[in-house]
């Protein structure tokens, strides 16, 4: 049977088959199959990139891939060419492949810089799976590490001679993946101070016998108050003139004058108002949330001792992307086209216009872009890691252990040779079953990641070389999903009435199983009323007390003295303060994971 190599697509070789005295087919696991061939040093060959397939006499096909250049080498009349099994079309191909493979939990945005969400490799190192492209049809796909597209069962059809076996590594005990988040959490309001103002004075109303000083100190809009992150929106002291007996208008009579004169009869007046007092609030904190899960090995024992513990680290990339956009306040002004966010939608200002107290109150003015979804959903969440879409992320984490490990597992190599027939159609998307008595145990299974095929002009002789990686995993059985003890969570932990499980069970899309602590709160913000107390100081009843057991000569010695004792207020708030950030540590327990059982080695001494 004689081979030929053939260019299909240009006329003036179509009727011509180039003879092949020397053929060399090799290719390896994650490359392009190359072909390197001997033809007349005479031939004329087309330009590089030209297509051209190798084939037999009886018109099967061996090989199609592009001409790569001219001839590397020209020696005894023969030249020296190179073919490689390289799709026209391979940007489109990778491109199709990509779109394919991007699926939970392989790919996972958050893991990836913005700018490199193109890059294959990035997809390929979370598979256990390698590139694989047919030498003969160029069909681009995932090649499974441990089953291939097809097994086929050699028996003992090779030769004798040229087997070896031999370990390569010693498997990983384990891989531990560190990834870390980072976030800004993002919460604010409006409170309405007045009602309670009111209730801190008796008769539940505001009043005072130093009215110039209470109002001059009341808070103006705009005003920060103290450093807890409130701010002053809408402020009035609007006085009223009481008519109801239980609110008088004046202090009790006063005794005023010098014991040598006459005394006279005094009252203060006493000043009534109606409060207005709305604030806004806000707490920006930086967080800094870290998940850390170790995926022991299960694997047969290859050399004393434990294997290697390998950690990586990673940090995912922003989980609440800065919009166009700012959160939308009360009482501020905007202009037309102005973006503002607000409960994740995005609106875009239509008049200008100063903004009331709530959003609703002038939803006229403004028009609806887009719902504004992030990773992190609410802005308010305490905690990434501990809601679903955390858990999609710690799911692509443990993928990528799975990955290192796999890598390891393949610690047994075979190498042998056999006949060209029987191995003339084997690829690296393909499996292998050999038996043998030099083998462990008499048997072993495979994935192919190099072969060769040889055709020898000069002595006829056409065999096959190839290359076998065989995992040392054993059986292990994996626990089945558990929701654990519930609990329900504080508000801004993941979601509102979020239902937390202790040591609850999960398993990925995978069968990866693992479990968490989901009641392990991050730390919080203090929580209650934003409002926590009023203090009074010097309220109209202690300053009638206080001028009653005194004795004045004159009005105006009167007025000095209640000076002294003027009303004023103090509003203690929640402490929004912030520190410089919030860490949280979370750990996942996970079960041991194993490759497939290829070969056992209890036979290996």
């Amino acid at each position: 049977m004689n081979i030929f190599l053939h260019f299909p697509h240009l006329a003036s070789y179509d009727a011509r088959n180039l003879d092949i005295f020397d053929l060399e087919i090799h290719e390896e696991e994650n490359y392009f199959a190359q072909a390197i061939l001997f033809l007349r040093a005479e031939e004329v060959l087309p330009p590089a990139g030209t297509e051209g397939v190798i084939q037999d006499d009886l018109g099967k096909l061996h090989f199609k891939g592009l001409l790569m250049g001219a001839p590397s080498k020209i020696k005894d009349g023969l030249a020296e060419i190179k073919l490689i099994a390289k799709p026209h079309y391979l940007k489109k191909a990778l491109e199709a492949l990509q779109r394919e493979s991007r699926k939970a939990p392989f790919w996972d945005p958050l893991w990836v810089n913005p700018d490199k969400h193109e890059d294959f490799q990035d997809i390929q190192e979370v598979r256990t799976a390698s590139l694989y492209c047919d030498r003969k049809d160029s069909r681009l796909t995932w090649s499974d590490w441990f089953e291939g597209g097809m097994t086929l069962d050699l028996q003992d059809n090779f030769f004798e001679e040229g087997f070896e076996i031999k370990i390569i590594k010693q498997p990983l005990q384990a891989c531990t993946i560190k990834v870390h988040v980072n976030w800004i959490q993002r919460e604010q309001g409006v409170a309405n101070l007045g009602p309670a103002l009111r209730k801190a004075f008796s008769h539940s109303r505001v009043s005072t016998y130093t009215k110039k000083s209470l109002e001059k100190k009341w808070p103006e809009p705009g005003r920060r108050l103290g450093k807890s992150g409130v701010w002053v929106i809408r402020s009035q002291l609007k006085p009223f003139y009481p008519s109801a007996p239980f609110m008088p208008r004046f202090s009790h009579p006063l005794t005023i004058g010098d014991e040598k004169e006459a005394q006279k009869s005094y009252r203060l007046e006493r000043f009534w108002f109606k409060p207005t007092l709305w604030v806004g609030w806000s707490y920006l904190q930086r967080r800094r949330e870290t998940l850390t899960l170790t995926l022991p090995h299960a694997a047969q024992p290859l050399f004393p001792g434990e294997g290697e513990q390998r950690v990586l680290e990673f940090t995912l990339h922003d989980v609440y992307p800065e919009p166009d956009a700012y959160l939308w306040r009360p009482d501020a002004f905007y202009h037309a086209a102005a973006k503002v966010i607000f409960k994740d939608r995005i609106y875009e200002c239509v008049c200008d216009h100063t903004s009331s107290l709530t959003f609703d109150e002038n939803g006229e003015h403004w028009r609806f872009l887009k719902a504004f979804i992030t990773p992190l959903g609410c802005p308010e969440r305490s905690s990434f890691f501990l809601a679903e879409r955390g858990y999609a992320a710690a799911e692509h984490a443990m993928e990528r252990a799975k990955v290192e490990l796999a890598k390891s597992a393949r610690a047994l190599e075979v190498s042998f040779e056999g006949p060209w027939e029987t191995l003339k159609d084997v690829t690296t998307d393909m499996c292998l079953i050999l038996k043998d008595p030099r083998l462990p145990g008499g048997k072993i299974k495979g994935k192919v990641t190099k072969w060769t095929f040889l055709a020898r002009g000069e002595t006829g002789e056409r065999f096959v070389r190839i290359t076998l990686l065989c995992t040392v995993g054993k059986e292990v059985n994996l626990p089945q999903d558990q929701k654990g003890r519930p609990a329900y969570v504080e508000d801004a932990y993941c979601v509102t009435a979020y239902q937390a499980y202790e040591n609850r069970i999960r398993q990925s899309p995978t069968g990866l199983s693992y479990s968490v602590d989901e009641t392990v709160s991050p730390p919080q913000r203090p929580k209650g009323p934003l409002l926590r107390r009023i203090q009074i100081l010097n309220g109209p009843d202690d300053q009638e007390e206080d001028i009653q057991s005194r004795h004045y000569e004159t009005p105006r010695a009167l007025q000095e003295a209640l000076q002294e004792k003027a009303t004023r207020l103090r509003l203690f708030f929640r402490d929004l303060r912030t520190k410089p950030r919030l860490d949280h540590q979370i750990s996942l327990r996970m079960s041991p994971w194993s490759a497939p059982k290829q070969v056992s080695l209890k036979s290996i001494a």
